[in-house]
């Protein structure tokens, strides 16, 4: 029985031995063929930088030198199943090196092309690696007995411990926000949207939570329904008295708004809104303003692989320790002057691809997008019994033919592949199925066009504003008809 058990033992032993430069070799072909790609698109791409060829030659060298340790080991007919390959320092030291090279990408900062250093120094520590633990005997044993020293031992697992804390508390995190449905993240790119507390814009003062609003207070007054707004800077439009939101207070004394808008925000940002900052003040009703001209064709970038914001744990640090992060300086729409109209088209131009028919596979995915995160905030909004609106805010193009038309040149599309209402067609369709009310201004905005936006801009103006704010009202009115009547449907 005991000698049967010994056989078996080894010839496992002699598999798993046979396996071993099979492995490695498989690591050496993905190397060469990460590096032959990276070579590849430095010479396709005639927007590509220096950056890609060296990090191309580098996994080629890497490649190269690891196949000769590779040779060097288990070369020359070597009896395979004799000469032990140190499996748990192999795997133990990959581990140690993979963190360690993301670390130091990650103090580097965010470039775009960290994610091609951190594979390169990832396969060059693997080579040194598979170098050092193909070494012979005797080479390798005084490489042992240096990492045996008690200083090297002592920084190496204080090191060891201070990566598996953070380690641990970052993946603790990121789990405990899947399992409560909670968005650091995406809540955390929003309050960096958020404009500088006590400073002035048009004519009011940005509050303590960073919203061009009154300062806002969790009691609510009696026989006032509270109305929580979420939207980007077509909210912002107009000064504080033209303000859309700002003339529907006007119309209607038992109506309190607490505008939420910030530039450059979204859809994914406005489910992060609801579930962080808008729950707090406990709205009779959320009105979601969806901007085709915005909302559905951009969006903020999130923080990338080596980007330390993006960390679950910095995010937790900033809420603990910082009311908010830094907020970025206002952008340039608080100008109401006309700008260039050929800026404007150059830059404004790809926003005509809402409306482009039949959409195409990037539209198609964006479209996915966005009505996966609306149907996150509608959840979130029955999760805490508040009825959602959706108001659709119409593009300038939309209700401009000229403008239109400039736009669809600029683009290449033909007339019979531009579809205006497309957007506020799917827009209705989802609102159906989800059971959501929406107002859609597109239909009343098209008599008057452009006349109702700053010129060269997609930003209500004055008439606008003004436009706006009555269709809005006379949706409150019809809902709900007197003050009593609307605290009563809402409560």
């Amino acid at each position: 029985m005991s000698w049967q058990s010994t056989s078996l033992a080894g010839r496992a032993t002699g598999r798993i031995a046979r396996s071993i430069p099979l492995f490695l070799l498989a690591v050496a072909a993905l190397q060469l063929a990460v590096g032959a790609r990276l070579l590849w698109r430095h010479y396709s791409d005639a927007r590509a930088g220096s950056m890609r060829a060296s990090f191309g030659v580098l996994f080629i060298v890497a490649a190269v030198v690891g196949l000769l340790a590779i040779h060097r080991r288990w070369g020359h007919g070597a009896d395979r199943s004799a000469v032990r390959f140190r499996k748990r320092l192999y795997w133990r030291w990959l581990a140690v090196g993979f963190i360690g090279c993301y670390v130091v990408c990650l103090m580097l900062g965010p470039d775009p092309s960290r994610q091609n250093a951190f594979w390169t120094a990832v396969a060059w520590w693997h080579t040194a690696l598979v170098w050092s633990l193909t070494a012979p005997p005797q080479r390798f044993a005084r490489l042992t007995s240096f990492l045996k020293r008690r200083s090297v031992l002592a920084f190496g697992w204080t090191a060891y411990a201070l990566v598996m804390v953070v380690l641990v508390g970052e993946l603790g995190l990121r789990a405990l926000a899947l399992a409560t449905g909670d968005r650091p993240a995406e809540r955390y790119i929003a309050r960096g949207q958020t404009l500088p507390p006590g400073s002035q814009l048009r004519g009011r003062q940005v509050n303590t939570q960073g919203y061009w609003d009154e300062e806002f207070q969790t009691a609510r007054a009696p026989g006032t329904m509270r109305i929580a707004v979420l939207g980007d800077e077509m909210t912002l439009s107009g000064d504080a008295t033209s303000n859309c939101l700002a003339q529907v207070e006007q119309l209607n004394r038992g109506v309190e708004i607490y505008n939420f808008g910030l530039p450059g925000v979204g859809p994914r940002e406005y489910a992060a809104q609801v579930t962080g900052d808008v729950s707090r003040y406990e709205p009779q009703l959320v009105m979601l303003f969806i901007s085709v001209g915005d909302d559905i064709t951009s969006q903020l970038p999130m923080p990338g692989m080596f980007d330390w914001r993006g960390l679950h744990l910095y995010q937790a640090g900033a809420k603990l320790f910082s009311d908010r992060p830094a907020a970025r300086p206002m952008p340039q729409i608080s100008a109401v002057e006309p700008i260039d109209r050929r800026d404007y088209l150059n830059r404004c131009a790809g926003r005509l691809s809402v409306c482009r028919t039949p959409l195409n596979r990037r539209m198609r995915r964006r479209w996915q997008e966005v009505e996966a995160h609306l149907h996150e905030v509608a959840r979130e909004c029955r999760r805490r019994d508040v009825p959602l609106v959706i108001v659709v805010v119409p593009a300038d193009f939309q209700v401009n033919r000229v403008l239109c038309d400039s736009m669809r040149r600029r683009l290449g599309y033909t007339p019979e592949q531009v579809d205006l209402e497309l957007p506020q067609r799917r827009l209705r369709e989802f609102a159906d199925s989800a059971g959501l009310p929406l107002l859609d201004l597109l239909p009343d905005f098209k008599a008057d066009g452009p006349k109702l936006y700053v010129r060269h801009q997609n930003l209500w103006n004055q008439r606008g504003n003004t436009q706006a704010a009555l269709l809005i009202d006379a949706w409150l009115r019809s809902r709900y008809p007197t003050s009593d009547e609307r605290i009563a449907r809402v409560e």
